[in-house]
């Protein structure tokens, strides 16, 4: 019985090591010189300076960073690699992701990695990085500007979410896409710097960013997801490169503060919703080539008193314009000139 209370103490204390770290270490400094191997939870950890990493076909994964003494396991898993530590008050600062940890490159930032953490400011993952797993980021509130080196190709669901107080990001063209949730709902996000070579906005990337207001999309997106920026009502200007070929359901949802529109020919779809409750546009411009447009595809849109709809148009879905005092302006015997007469609408 002794040797298993002392077997267990030794446990324990392997644990604390691993989720405590000294809180002197400034965090560009934070991947330390030694390497100390950890058992716990029948897993293999290994814990340079304040990060926890594990090793697999000579490449490392970030899967979990302890920033204060007071940091205690277990109140995330510790499987999924979590420190959360709600009490921490130390400095804020910079956080440099390393490279390489123990002499192994940093390939991925695992699951939660740093969930919660509130300890740094501001962030740099580096072009070793490819993939930045789910909630690997999700609820750092300290945290106010996030840069992702050229390098990075995935981004996790809800990778950055619910950061509340990230003000900017940058989004390297190497992503393939922006990941699904990926910045959703970071209420203080202004800027998002979205890299030439991402080809997709994911769904609901940035849903819920209501200051967002510095937005280009490069040429190179051919895709806006699902609720893509629904809700992002400091958006004022919008421009939608030519090339797109499709704006997806609700991807524009409530964006009171957008005015204008125009869409280029290239975007032969925009899905049910896409601009419904728009409630400060007041004119739409479909290039020639735009051929479809949802149900309730402008829905609610108050202020919308001008649309202009080429005769390449050959479907418009139900309530594309419900609620809305639009006047279209259409081409004698197009589709939407049948279109409007069916459903009482004015042209000219």
């Amino acid at each position: 019985m002794k040797h298993q209370i002392i077997r267990g103490i030794a446990v324990l204390l392997a644990i604390g090591v691993m989720v405590c770290a000294a809180v002197s270490l400034p965090c560009g400094a934070d991947a330390g010189d030694n390497v100390e191997i950890i058992t716990a939870e029948g897993k293999e950890f290994r814990r340079a300076g304040r990060f926890a990493f594990t090793v697999a076909n000579e490449q490392a994964t970030i899967v979990g960073y302890s920033d204060d003494l007071k940091s205690t396991f277990g109140k995330w898993p510790f499987s999924k690699g979590v420190v959360r530590n709600p009490d921490a008050n130390g400095t804020k600062n910079a956080l440099v992701i390393p490279g390489e940890l123990g002499g192994f490159p940093v390939t991925r930032i695992g699951e939660n990695a740093f969930r919660a953490c509130d300890s740094f400011a501001s962030v740099v993952i580096p072009g070793s990085v490819v993939h930045i797993d789910n909630w690997a980021f999700m609820h750092c509130n300290g945290l106010l500007e996030a840069t992702l080196s050229e390098g990075v190709a995935m981004i996790g669901y809800q990778a950055f979410a619910q950061c509340r107080n990230l003000s900017s990001v940058t989004i390297p063209g190497s992503a393939i896409s922006t990941g699904a949730a990926a910045f959703a709902d970071c209420t203080a996000l202004i800027s998002a710097g979205i890299g030439d070579g991402v080809t997709a906005i994911g769904d609901s990337s940035f849903s819920g960013c209501t200051s967002l207001i510095n937005l280009t999309i490069p040429p190179s997106v051919t895709r806006i997801g699902m609720s893509a920026f629904s809700r992002c009502a400091g958006l004022t200007s919008l421009s939608i490169p030519d090339g797109m070929a499709s704006i997806n359901e609700d991807a524009f949802y409530h964006c009171d503060g957008l005015t204008s529109l125009t869409i280029p020919g290239s975007v032969k779809a925009i899905y049910s919703g896409a601009f419904n409750s728009c409630v400060g546009l007041t004119s739409v411009t479909l290039a020639p080539g735009v051929e479809q447009l949802g149900n309730y595809v402008f829905s609610r849109c108050a202020a919308l008193t001008d649309a202009v709809v080429p005769p390449s148009v050959t479907f418009i879905g139900d309530n594309a314009f419900k609620n809305c005092p639009v006047i279209l302006s259409v081409e004698a015997g197009s589709y939407a000139a049948q279109y409007a007469q069916q459903n009482g609408l004015p042209v000219r």
